[in-house]
C-alpha cells in the first residue's frame, strides 16, 4: 500500500508521531513524506493519507488556512481514506471541526481521528494505524 504522511506545524508531539509512523509503516509499505514547501508535490498514486496538524496555542498560529491552500494547490487526491491527528489544547473542538471540514471537502473519508494528549499515546496510535492499514 502507498501511504502519504503530511505534517502541518512545528509541534514536538506531532513531529514524534510522524517519525514513529514512518519507522513502523516503512517496513511493509511504501511511505511518502509530503513536503509542504514543494509546489510540484503530487498527491496522486497514494492509497491512504495520514494528516498531522499542530493545534498550537489559543493565540498561536492556526494551520487551517495553510491546510486549505495546500489541498487546493495540489489538486487531485487519489487516496480515498485518511487518518487525522492533532495535539490536545484548550478549546480544541472548534479548530478540530475546521480541520475535519477541510479534509472532507478534499474528498477524504476519515478512517481514524484523534487528539494526542501526550507522548505516551504515540505508540498506541501508531499500532492502531498499522493495524487498520495492514488489515
Amino acid at each position: 500500500m502507498r501511504i502519504g504522511i503530511i505534517e502541518f506545524g512545528q509541534n514536538k508531539i506531532i513531529h514524534k508521531l510522524r517519525v514513529e509512523l514512518v519507522k513502523k509503516l516503512a517496513m511493509q509499505h511504501y511511505v511518502k513524506e509530503i513536503d509542504l514547501r514543494d509546489e510540484n508535490e503530487k498527491l496522486t498514486g497514494l492509497n491512504y493519507l495520514v494528516v498531522l496538524a499542530d493545534s498550537s496555542s489559543i493565540l498561536g498560529k492556526k494551520y487551517d488556512t495553510e491546510m486549505q491552500s495546500f489541498f487546493r494547490k495540489h489538486g487531485t487526491i487519489t487516496a480515498k481514506y485518511a487518518s487525522f491527528f492533532t495535539n490536545e489544547r484548550l478549546f480544541i473542538n472548534k479548530l478540530f471541526v475546521k480541520y475535519m471540514t477541510i479534509l472532507e471537502k478534499a474528498g477524504l473519508i476519515m478512517d481514524m481521528t484523534d487528539t494526542i494528549k501526550n507522548e505516551d499515546e504515540i505508540e498506541e496510535i501508531t499500532a492502531n494505524i498499522k493495524t487498520r492499514i495492514t488489515g
